[in-house]
């Protein structure tokens, strides 16, 4: 199981595809996050928390090859940033609706 984690986070980057879904899906979340703050008011922190994770993964995928160590380390990073947010509104669902 190690192994399989191990080679799964910290293989080569992907490239192009990958990234252009990353970075595309946090333009999205970014711009659903503005919208709703200029035209509601309300402060979306899931929204940017989650543009977040996709810009970091998006990063990672973009990396040149030979980069393992970094790409792994951001997807480290995205992976944390997402289940923390999952915990958020596991526990303290009023800071996140």
């Amino acid at each position: 199981m190690h192994s399989r984690v191990r080679k799964a986070l910290f293989r080569e980057p992907s490239g192009r595809p990958q990234t252009l879904v990353m970075f595309g899906g946090a333009v999205v979340l970014s711009g659903l996050a503005g919208y709703a703050y200029v035209a509601g008011g309300t402060r979306l922190v899931w929204t940017v928390a989650m543009a977040v994770g996709f810009g970091l993964s998006g990063v990672a995928e973009a990396l040149p090859a030979g980069r393992r160590r970094t790409a792994g380390g951001l997807r480290i990073a995205a992976i944390v940033l997402m289940l923390s947010l999952i915990g958020v509104v596991a526990f303290a669902p009023e800071y996140v609706v």
